[in-house]
């Protein structure tokens, strides 16, 4: 089984981060951490309009994604985990998905 845990894209507080990883960690759980980015928005008259904000929510979500495997490997280097980035504009909504595609436990 697998945990999900969402983490800021741009916070430093990784409180959750590290709870989840020691949840995985006593639980003998993989460990799986979704980072949600803001999407530009999706109406025909809006799209592409900035495609700087694009590039920039992806680049977001790459550091971020750095970030998270860089602590995990530091801090938690037995924890099997894993990281991505996931543009939406549903923080919870986003979660719920990646929960229910990896068939999460927690």
């Amino acid at each position: 089984m697998t945990l999900v845990v969402g983490v800021h894209p741009a916070k430093d507080d990784l409180c959750a981060l590290e709870l989840a990883a020691t949840l995985a960690r006593s639980a003998e759980q993989d460990l799986f951490v979704v980072i949600v980015v803001p999407t530009p928005w999706s109406s025909p008259l809006a799209a592409n309009t900035d495609p700087a904000y694009g590039e920039w929510a992806t680049e977001l979500g790459q550091q971020a994604v750095e970030r998270v495997e860089h602590v995990l490997a530091e801090s938690f280097p037995d924890v099997s985990a894993g990281a991505a980035w996931v543009g939406g504009t549903s923080v919870p909504g986003i979660l719920i998905e990646q929960a229910e595609a990896c068939n999460a436990s927690l």
